[in-house]
C-alpha cells in the first residue's frame, strides 16, 4: 500500500534576497502502518475501530484501506471507527498528531490488529496500555517508534500472544521512559519467539521494570540484557516470572537503587544459566522472597549469593522457591560466613535443602539464629 498523502501547505521565503513569499507543500510526513482482519475474531465482522485516549489530543488522518478516502479526526471520543463492505483484510495507515493508542485490553475490536507493518514519523506521547491485549497482532515493523516525549510504556504489549520468530527492538531509544511495567507480559506462546533483540532499550530513566516480560511461555531464547542502564531502578520484582527464557545475561548492571528481587527469576523452568548474578549491587534490596527456583538449580546448582550485599535484606523467605534444590556446591557455607558478617538481624532465610558444613559456617548460621533470623535449609552436611 502507498503511504497515507497528506500535503501540508506553509510559506517559504523566496530565495536569492528577493522580497516576497510564495506557498509550496511540505513533502508528507511517514505515516503509520497496519494490517487488521475484521474477521480475525468474529466471522463476518465488518467493522473496525481505533483506540485513543481521551486524555489525549488528536489531529489526523486516517486511511482505512477499501479506497474510501482519508478521514480527518481531532475527536479523541469516541473511538472512531469503519464499516467496511466487505469483511476481511485491510492495512490502516496513520498520519498528523497521534499521541496514543490506547486498546488497553477492552476495545472490541483490538483483536482485529494482526500486525503492525511500519511505526512511521509519529511522535508517540505514550506507550502505555497501547496494545494491550491485541492478542492476534504479529510484530514486523522494519523501523523504531518516535519515543522522544514517551515516559511509561506500562502493559503496551501485554497479551500480544502472536508474537513470533525473530523481534528486534535494538533501534528503540527510550531514554525518557520510566516505568516498563508488564511491558512484554505474556507475549508469544508455547516457544514462538526465537531470538529478541533489546539492546538499549532500558535506559537511566527507567524506574520500574516490575514484571517486565513476566508469564512469557512464547520467549523461549537467550536474553541478553547487558547493555540496559538500570541503575534508577528501583522495582525489578517478577520481571522474569515464569518465563521460558533459557539463559539470562545481566552482566554490568549497576543495581545500587534496587529494592527489591523478589520472584524475579521464580518458575523459569528452561533458564540454564544467569550470567553475571554473582556481581549484583543488592545493598538496597530489602527482599528476595521466592526470588529463584529449580530452574538455576537443579544438577548444575548454579546460583551463587554468597557475594550478596545484605544490609538491609529483611526478608528471603524460600529465596529458592523449590525446596529439593541446592545453592551451587560449597558457596551456602560461604553465603552464611559473608551474610553473618554483615550483622544483619530478625531475616527470614529460606535455600531449600542446601547443606551446611560444620565449622565456621555452622558458627555463622548460629549466629544469624541468634540475632533472630530464621533459617530454613537442609541441615548439616
Amino acid at each position: 500500500m502507498a503511504r497515507l498523502i497528506i500535503p501540508q501547505w506553509t510559506r517559504l521565503e523566496i530565495p536569492s534576497g528577493r522580497r516576497g513569499f510564495v506557498d509550496a507543500i511540505i513533502p508528507p510526513a511517514e505515516d503509520f502502518l497496519m494490517l487488521i482482519d475484521t474477521e480475525a475474531q468474529t466471522p463476518g465482522e465488518k467493522e473496525f475501530s481505533l483506540a485513543l485516549n481521551p486524555a489525549e489530543t488528536y489531529d489526523f488522518y486516517v486511511d482505512w484501506g477499501d479506497g474510501s478516502g482519508a478521514q480527518h479526526i481531532t475527536s479523541s471520543s469516541p473511538d472512531p471507527s469503519h464499516t467496511y463492505d466487505t469483511a476481511g483484510e485491510y492495512e490502516v495507515s496513520i498520519a498528523g498528531t497521534f499521541p496514543q493508542f490506547y486498546y488497553n485490553n477492552t476495545n472490541p475490536h483490538r483483536q482485529e490488529i494482526i500486525e503492525i507493518k511500519r511505526w512511521g514519523d509519529i511522535q508517540w506521547s505514550s506507550l502505555q496500555n497501547a496494545f494491550y491485549g491485541c492478542s492476534n497482532m504479529a510484530y514486523n515493523p522494519t523501523d523504531a517508534p518516535n519515543l522522544t516525549s514517551v515516559t511509561n510504556a506500562r502493559d503496551c504489549f501485554n497479551g500480544c500472544s502472536a508474537f513470533s520468530g525473530a523481534l528486534d527492538f535494538s533501534g528503540w531509544s527510550g531514554n525518557g521512559i520510566k516505568d516498563f511495567r508488564n511491558f512484554f507480559t505474556s507475549v508469544g506462546s508455547a516457544g514462538s519467539i526465537t531470538s529478541i533483540n533489546l539492546t538499549g532499550l532500558v535506559t537511566s530513566a527507567a524506574t520500574n521494570i516490575q514484571n517486565m516480560m513476566s508469564q512469557t511461555s512464547g520467549l523461549a531464547c537467550d536474553l541478553d540484557l547487558t547493555s540496559w542502564d538500570v541503575q534508577n531502578v528501583i522495582f525489578a520484582r517478577s520481571m522474569l516470572i515464569n518465563s521460558a527464557v533459557t539463559s539470562l545475561d545481566t552482566t554490568g548492571w549497576n543495581t545500587g537503587s534496587l529494592t527489591s528481587l523478589e520472584e524475579f527469576v521464580r518458575g523459569t523452568s528452561s533458564l540454564g544459566a544467569w550470567i553475571g548474578h554473582e556481581n549484583l549491587d543488592t545493598s538496597s534490596v530489602q527482599t528476595m522472597v521466592h526470588m529463584a527456583d529449580a530452574s538455576l538449580l537443579g544438577a548444575n546448582k548454579v546460583l551463587d549469593l554468597s557475594a550478596w550485599d545484605i544490609t538491609n535484606l529483611t526478608n528471603a523467605t524460600l529465596i529458592l522457591s523449590t525446596f529439593n534444590h541446592e545453592l551451587k556446591a560449597g558457596t551456602y557455607d560461604t553465603l552464611l560466613v559473608n551474610w553473618d558478617a554483615y550483622g544483619t538481624s530478625g531475616v527470614t532465610l529460606g535455600v531449600a535443602a542446601s547443606k551446611y558444613s560444620a565449622g565456621t559456617p555452622a558458627t555463622a548460621r548460629a549466629n544469624m539464629i541468634s540475632r533472630g533470623w530464621t533459617i530454613t535449609d537442609g541441615g548439616p552436611a
